[in-house]
């Protein structure tokens, strides 16, 4: 519906770049071509959408344009994004869901950070939490390294306490994170700390159970 006041003209085709009108007394208006129609303005909105939606047809035109009217825009670069990585163990985890802290760091040194769902990715890892810290992956040169937490609500003693009561059980090995993480994806963390999986939970020793730790 079309708010009263407000005059619709489609159809049209806009002519570029936008020039300068008149000066009027409240400053200087933009003239917009279109066609044999010309359009004055004080102020002007331009939606043309952007790299973001390059499949729909989206350009650089519209940055282009804007630049001519005076305009600086920041670096583009990817925005809500998944992160590609070679874990070669990601094929097997493919649609599993965690919560999830995810940290960036570059050098060393946190360069971005966010708790969410996490979704885990044939190539990489996605989800909400992903696309809140995406874009600012290799912003610049340097090592980037992701690290993931599985476990965001405690700490890494309090974990480890939690697997030595777990310890008790008579299950295999590979289940030690059953009922805490998705099963596929404690078992891939459980194979990934070294636990053999002809081990059952209380055979695991005080050193595994760390490095099971140290792997969610």
């Amino acid at each position: 519906r079309i708010p009263e006041g407000m005059t619709v003209f489609p159809g049209q085709r806009v002519q570029l770049p936008f020039g300068r009108g008149n000066k009027r007394a409240e400053g200087v208006v933009l003239a917009v071509e279109a066609g044999e129609d010309s359009f004055f303005c004080d102020r002007l909105i331009v939606a043309c959408g952007g790299l973001a939606g390059s499949k729909l047809g989206g350009t650089m035109s519209g940055y282009k344009l804007l630049a001519k009217l005076g305009h600086r825009s920041t670096k583009l670069r990817p925005s809500l994004v998944q992160i590609q990585s070679s874990w070669p163990e990601l094929p097997s985890l493919k649609g599993v869901r965690a919560n999830c802290h995810v940290q960036i760091l570059c050098n060393g040194e946190t360069y971005a950070q966010s708790t969410g769902e996490l979704q885990l990715t044939e190539h990489g890892i996605s989800g909400p939490v992903v696309f809140e810290i995406s874009r600012d992956v290799c912003a610049e040169k340097g090592n980037w390294t992701c690290r993931l937490d599985l476990i965001p609500e405690k700490s890494a003693e309090e974990v480890y306490q939690m697997l030595c009561v777990r310890r008790c059980s008579k299950l295999p090995a590979e289940e030690l994170l059953t009922g805490i993480l998705h099963n596929r994806l404690g078992r891939v963390l459980t194979k990934a700390a070294g636990i053999k999986g002809k081990q059952y939970v209380n055979q695991i020793s005080n050193a595994e159970l760390r490095e099971v730790v140290a792997a969610v």
